[in-house]
């Protein structure tokens, strides 16, 4: 669901865009999230490690289609999580699909929650969409109630590195904000939290041609290319082969860091 990355000058969508985006795409996105699903499964073998399972009330921000929440029930973790998102259509399909409980529809920069009133809070492959990710963490340890739970995954530096090199080489800029895990770890911390375990996700995925890559990303939401011209996208095809292609496919790399994370 990103498309690169960029440590200076950020070019985020905003989030009426990125709303609309994922909304448009909500009833394919489980056919697309190949590298998303692969995500939530690492997060739920960490949970399964420390022998953790999620009470409520507990909210999965940026819930999407209810991957998160049809994941960990799978596996007996945690069942029907109030969904949270800036689509409607995103929470009527985690709700009509995934069981979850009812949904809310908002912006994980402004959480319409009270202070110290949820038990756990879930977030995977959202914050590439946001900017001030501190303060996202400080809002997060102020709705958890004390000793509340914490289950992230968050693309890091390095994920789609081939990506973001086609879009340099042709001067487009990324329209995602990621860090490196060491800093990510640190805001966490600094935030109120305590991490219990954490680890790096990194896997390196194929596609029969640029073009299947695209309509994965775009089959999720993603709002990297799917309004380009024609011309934008042959530009991007070629430039992606000529880099990468070997054996008849191309590469995209991925690095996410998964923790679980205690409110002090």
């Amino acid at each position: 669901m990103t498309s690169g990355f960029n440590h200076t000058a950020l070019h985020l969508p905003s989030s009426r865009t990125i709303g609309h985006s994922f909304g448009k795409h909500a009833s394919s996105y489980d056919r697309f999230a190949d590298i998303q699903s692969d995500i939530i499964l690492h997060v739920r073998s960490l949970l399964t490690a420390t022998g953790e399972t999620i009470s409520h009330p507990w909210v999965d921000i940026g819930s999407g289609s209810g991957l998160v929440g049809h994941f960990l029930a799978k596996a007996g973790l945690g069942k029907a999580p109030v969904g949270f998102d800036l689509s409607r259509e995103c929470l009527h399909y985690a709700i009509s699909h995934h069981h979850y409980r009812n949904g809310c529809q908002g912006d994980c920069d402004a959480l319409p929650f009270q202070s110290d009133s949820l038990s756990a809070i879930s977030v995977t492959s959202v914050l590439q969409w946001t900017q001030n990710l501190g303060r996202i963490f400080e809002d997060f340890c102020r709705v958890l109630s004390p000793g509340g739970t914490l289950v992230l995954a968050a693309f890091v530096t390095g994920s789609y590195q081939e990506l973001s090199e086609v879009r340099t080489a042709l001067g487009v800029p990324d329209p995602i904000h990621v860090l490196p895990e060491h800093q990510l770890l640190a805001l966490v911390e600094r935030s109120g939290f305590t991490i219990t375990k954490s680890s790096l996700f990194q896997r390196t995925y194929h596609y029969a041609s640029p073009l299947k890559l695209l309509r994965h990303l775009v089959g999720t939401g993603s709002t990297a290319h799917q309004d380009s011209p024609p011309a934008s996208v042959f530009a991007f095809s070629r430039e992606y082969r000529r880099r990468f292609e070997r054996n008849g496919s191309v590469p995209l790399s991925c690095r996410a860091l998964a923790l679980i994370a205690r409110k002090k």
